[in-house]
């Protein structure tokens, strides 16, 4: 990128080819793994995305410093390369799929697709994927809030990483490399925070469904069981935002 448009674009092309993990992940997710055994793996990959950010900052300000701010962007196509070779070995997991695929290579009738056909099967899909969401978002009130709530821990914890600068820049006067550094404490926060989640599934979640199974009744526990572990944190939040704010002074 030679100018401002060129980078955005460049940008734009970045997030959305990258986006296809964050979205088959949990598909992918819950292909291989049965609801009892979920939590744990799931929590593991989602650790992946938020180590980005705070892993990013201090290889790109040691970067910046020695090589200038285009070599930000050389370790990112690095780990990608890397990734993108091992993805490339990946088999399929989805169901479907994998019992068409048998079905060609035997030569048998593939299984029936319960989905209607033509015209029908378009409208199906765009009502299942676009319209059935935001049905479920006006009307259902934990959709909703749960949605808002998810948005705004979100939009605080990116707003997180551009207010590290300017505290640690601003206020304490670090260089880039060194700010770079202290983002290593919310990497730091993540892995704590994956352990005490899996911590609490194997206590709450696993402990019912097995206590469960033990009299025979094999029916998931309902979604809600999980979100002990964001009760938790809808403490821990504010109080992490008070003591940042509190302590960034002069």
């Amino acid at each position: 990128s030679q100018n401002f448009g060129s980078l955005v674009v460049c940008r734009f092309f970045a997030g959305a080819f990258g986006a296809g993990c964050l979205a088959i992940g949990a598909g992918t997710n819950s292909d291989l793994w049965p609801p009892i055994s979920r939590a744990a793996a799931s929590a593991v990959f989602i650790l992946a995305p938020f180590l980005g950010p705070a892993i990013g900052p201090p290889v790109g300000g040691f970067a910046v410093m020695a090589k200038g701010w285009r070599w930000t962007q050389w370790p990112v196509l690095m780990i990608g390369l890397a990734a993108l070779i091992f993805g490339a070995f990946q088999e399929e997991t989805y169901k479907k799929i994998i019992l068409q695929r048998r079905a060609r290579r035997l030569d048998i009738p593939p299984p029936p697709n319960p989905l209607p056909p033509g015209l029908a099967r378009v409208k199906f899909l765009l009502f299942v994927t676009v319209f059935r969401p935001i049905r479920m978002l006006i009307t259902e009130p934990i959709v909703a809030y749960f949605s808002i709530y998810t948005a705004f821990n979100f939009s605080v914890l990116f707003g997180f990483f551009d207010a590290f600068p300017l505290v640690f820049q601003g206020v304490y006067h670090f260089n880039i490399s060194e700010s770079g550094l202290t983002f290593l404490g919310i990497g730091l926060g993540c892995c704590i925070a994956t352990g005490v989640f899996i911590m609490m599934d194997r206590l709450t979640y696993r402990k019912k469904t097995l206590a469960a199974r033990a009299k025979g009744d094999m029916t998931p526990l309902p979604p809600e069981q999980r979100l002990h572990s964001a009760m938790l944190g809808s403490f821990l939040l504010p109080i992490s935002l008070f003591w940042f704010a509190w302590t960034a002074r002069e």
